[in-house]
């Protein structure tokens, strides 16, 4: 029978219809159960059930004595469905066969049939199509044989007879596979066949070498366990590698006689008498040796570092060379070259007298530590280049030549001597496509530098600079992630308002026109102010156009007009809100296509130009007013229209959305307006609400309305003064339009 709400204010004949309709669904719900009585099965257990299906709830239990009992079906049981649900303690077949996959007419369609044991990881033993076998998700164990034609697998435990390949534990530490006859008493042979046979080791069965056609390979140790145990490397036994234990040696053996030893201490030693370590060459008789002579000296040959030391043991000798060490091809110095004495390179006639393919490096032995008060290079240490006294406008450079093998292609580095002799000018240059030499960097006598071309600084800029006579400043990070900053400031912190910390200045010619100044706000040092300067020919001077400056509450970005601070106006960030602030006596003027739209005085007046105000409202073309209706004045505006006749005497909830409440977007102390217009129907609003509160509203006239109109629209006008949070004070009036 249908569920039936039946609404509070029904009226009595409303009522008396919901009564009506009540006796006909129970009377019809009456026939419905008189006539699928008999096929009822009763409770009692009778069986007064002529029906040949049974319908039960989902859930059903047939209950035999409270659970003590035995329901026993004859004949035949067919259970159809998705799961069959068996939950005892032991379940008890007396059949001898269990079909599983009945129906299956190929192994592929009985693949993964099984028996699976419901655990954490569910443990299975199924057909696998695939590998034509039973598997088992966990491994098998057998607490005597598992057997097969040819060979037997056992546990811990030892067959009597048969034979064939063992699998056991002789003993708690180790696992055999071996080859045995039972019966006979013997040792088989055993063989492991396979393109390569690998043998592993650890739980994470790690490989740790491989027999195959070409040998042994391991991935770990090879241990012989007795001492002076041998490893053969040929058939007549003739080449040998033996270690000792006890004595901790290794020896390299041939013609079955011991040639090389290396002992505990690292020392490898040559056994045979005045036998030499030798370096053939591809001609025969041509070698490098290191032996012991007939004399008693004992020199040692060794690495030292990175260095390659000859020393004399008895500390009687000296390294000598018996002929003349020739360096006809050039000598070249791949690392370090320190020399404690005067070093001549060639002569007048010489050309590319020293080649370095290494580094030249000045060490730092000079007693001096400050380069403020040196002159000359005597006695310091450096890398000097110095012309012969040439007097003042003569020049020393240095210059650094690159070849491409049919041109040079030059730089320079190179001082100018002058008058006083003290302040040289310095240039750097390079050779252009011109073949002749241009300055890159000059350095005058007062230290300014002058670059004649364009300034990179942090790499190579990604950009394209002006070419032609233009000259740039390019600052870029040398990554993608990374940025150029331009710094300018002061050498130390100031506590001085006002002060200057950098300028950026624009010249037109030798005019100075516009600059750009950062100076400090107060005496903190952690406040800044960023001028903006411009010079017009009235009044002639720089003068400060613009400004932003800050503080630790709001941001202030001010439009000068003097430097008066009452003709200026200000822009800044407080709280929630962006001020403007006029300090001009008149007010603030905003204009479009030069006409005036809002005008706010300096007391505060807000005067509107020529053009239309327009507010949005909502339009509610839908089945008509009733009930309560909530009014969202952050999507619709603060007016309503029911274009649609009313259906009901209605209520008017007044919020700001969904989430928001009325109190959350409105201010203490101000007033806002309200108005709905309504096509009344006859019907009226009943009550004023905000956020869900009902207001006491102080109507015109001084009684609430008690009626709707029966033709035109009635409007609905409130007045809300909010004095506190979810406090107001509404004024409200209903006028008919027909």
């Amino acid at each position: 029978m249908p569920q039936r709400n039946v609404a509070t204010n029904f009226t009595f004949e409303q009522q008396r219809q919901e009564i009506n309709l009540l006796a006909a669904d129970f009377w019809s719900q009456k026939g419905t159960v008189d006539t699928a009585a008999p096929t009822y099965l009763k409770h009692d257990g009778s069986n007064a059930f002529t029906g040949q299906t049974l319908g039960v709830p989902n859930a059903f239990t047939i209950n035999a004595n409270s659970g003590g009992g035995t329901v026993t079906i004859s004949g035949n049981l067919n259970v159809t469905g998705t799961t069959t649900t068996v939950n005892t303690t032991n379940l008890e077949i007396t059949d001898k066969n269990i079909l599983i996959a009945k129906g299956n007419t190929s192994d592929a369609t009985a693949d993964g049939a099984g028996i699976t044991i419901d655990s954490a990881t569910d443990i299975t033993f199924n057909f696998v199509d695939a590998k034509d076998a039973l598997v088992s998700s966990i491994g098998l164990e057998g607490t005597t044989f598992v057997k097969a034609p040819y060979g037997q697998f056992t546990g811990s435990g030892t067959p009597s007879a048969g034979q064939g390949i063992e699998i056991n534990a002789p003993d708690t530490n180790t696992g055999q596979i071996s080859s045995y006859d039972r019966g006979g008493s013997a040792y088989k042979e055993l063989r492991i066949k396979g393109s390569s046979v690998g043998i592993y080791t650890g739980t994470a069965n790690a490989l740790i070498g491989t027999f195959n056609s070409t040998g042994l390979t391991t991935t770990g140790d090879i241990t012989l366990n007795s001492t002076d145990k041998k490893i053969y490397l040929s058939n007549d036994s003739d080449q040998y590698i033996t270690a000792n234990a006890a004595s901790n040696y290794l020896v390299l053996g041939t013609a079955n006689d011991e040639r090389l030893r290396i002992d505990s201490s690292g020392n490898a030693i040559i056994s045979t008498a005045n036998a030499a370590f030798k370096s053939e060459s591809s001609n025969a008789g041509d070698y490098v040796r290191m032996y012991a002579g007939a004399g008693t000296g004992k020199w040692d040959i060794y690495g030292n570092g990175a260095n390659l030391r000859f020393s004399d043991n008895d500390s009687a000798g000296s390294v000598v060379f018996d002929r003349n060490v020739d360096a006809n091809g050039g000598l070249d110095v791949t690392g370090d070259l320190s020399v404690s004495g005067n070093t001549t390179l060639g002569d007048s006639n010489t050309a590319d007298i020293l080649t370095i393919k290494g580094s030249m490096i000045q060490l730092n032995d000079s007693s001096e530590t400050d380069y403020a008060a040196k002159s000359l290079p005597s006695g310091d240490s450096g890398f000097y280049i110095r012309n012969a006294n040439g007097g003042v406008g003569t020049y020393a450079s240095l210059g650094i030549i690159a070849s491409n093998g049919s041109s040079d292609q030059s730089f320079s580095i190179i001082t100018k001597c002058t008058n006083s002799g003290l302040s040289p000018e310095v240039f750097f240059t390079q050779r252009n496509g011109n073949n002749s030499q241009r300055d890159v960097l000059k350095i005058d006598t007062t230290g300014e530098a002058v670059f004649e071309g364009n300034l990179v600084v942090g790499g190579n800029h990604p950009w394209s600079v002006t070419g032609g006579d233009y000259n740039n400043l390019s600052i870029s990070g040398s990554t993608a992630s990374s940025a150029g900053f331009l710094n300018l400031g002061n050498g130390a912190a100031t506590t001085n308002g006002g002060f200057d910390l950098g300028r950026i200045k624009i010249h037109n010619g030798a005019t100075e026109v516009v600059q750009i100044t950062g100076t400090t706000a107060t005496s903190a040092n952690d406040d800044g102010v960023l001028r903006f300067l411009t010079k017009s020919t009235s009044p002639g001077t720089l003068v400060e156009r613009l400004q932003i400056s800050g503080s630790n509450t709001h941001g202030q970005f001010i439009l000068k007009r003097s430097e008066s601070t009452n003709q200026n106006v200000v822009f800044y960030y407080d709280a929630n809100y962006l001020d403007i602030e006029t300090r001009e006596a008149t007010g603030i003027r905003l204009k479009t296509n030069q006409a005036d739209r809002l005008v706010i005085s300096k007391e505060g007046t807000c005067t509107f130009g020529p053009g239309v105000l327009e507010e949005g409202y909502h339009n509610d073309v839908g089945g008509g007013i009733q009930s309560n209706y909530l009014h969202a004045v952050m999507t619709y505006g603060n007016v309503f229209y029911g274009a649609t006749a009313a259906v009901a005497n209605f209520t008017f909830n007044v919020q700001g959305n969904s989430t928001t409440t009325y109190n959350d977007i409105t201010t203490v102390n101000k007033v806002s307006t309200v108005t709905a217009y309504i096509n009344a129907n006859s019907k009226y609003m009943t009550e004023f609400r905000i956020d869900n509160n009902a207001q006491t509203v102080k109507w015109a006239g001084g009684s609430a309305p008690s009626s709707g109109s029966a033709s035109g629209v009635d409007v609905y006008s409130f007045t809300i003064m909010k004095s506190a949070a979810n406090t107001y004070t509404v004024f409200g009036n209903v006028t008919n339009f027909a």
